[in-house]
């Protein structure tokens, strides 16, 4: 029998390589599987620049923004916790989630809870249409558009949206991916 599993395990991990979705590596190496994971620290992967250049609602975070890149940076930020929330206009599902995301602003913001919203960036959709619909929505946390190629949600390995990175005070991810999971999180790290 153990000899039958050392065959089939093998040929099953060969196997599911010809499965992965686009974009996805069958076995990525050590350094990338590590990068952005949970307990890793952003400051030391440099993941603490968020690329865009179009944001809204954005006033209160205009002191962290670094005057080279104009990308946003996070080391700047004095927060309990920072949650990046990954979504895109088109998906139906982030659409959904937004009111969540309002209300967690909303209830957080005093706390110490910067809330960063990071449109992914296709051509179908421009950073306009994303406007309107934040006015639509009466949304107030900050919400940017990823910058052309979607360099912050590779760097991030955000594969699908909705999806959200939440990260300590200290630059550490405590936790990340969907947003029913991570709002317990942060929920918990907020004192509720």
């Amino acid at each position: 029998m153990k000899k039958v599993l050392s065959y089939v395990a093998p040929l099953a991990l060969v196997a599911s390589s010809f499965f992965m979705p686009a974009g996805l590596k069958a076995s990525p190496d050590i350094e990338e599987m590590d990068r952005a994971s949970v307990g890793s620290t952003i400051f030391e992967d440099n993941l603490f620049n968020i690329n865009s250049s179009n944001w809204i609602n954005f006033e209160p975070l205009q002191f962290a923004v670094d005057s080279a890149t104009q990308d946003l940076n996070l080391r700047r930020l004095e927060a309990k916790a920072i949650l990046v929330n990954f979504w895109g206009k088109w998906c139906p599902s982030c659409r959904a989630d937004t009111p969540n995301l309002e209300k967690m602003w909303q209830n957080y913001k005093g706390s110490g809870l910067v809330l960063i919203s990071l449109s992914d960036n296709r051509e179908a959709i421009s950073f306009d249409a994303v406007t309107d619909f934040a006015r639509e929505k009466n949304l107030t946390y900050p919400i940017g558009m990823d910058d052309s190629g979607n360099p912050t949600f590779t760097k991030y390995r955000v594969f699908s949206v909705p999806y959200q990175v939440l990260v300590d005070g200290d630059g550490r991810i405590i936790a990340r991916g969907h947003p029913d999971q991570v709002r317990t999180v942060v929920d918990r790290v907020m004192g509720n």
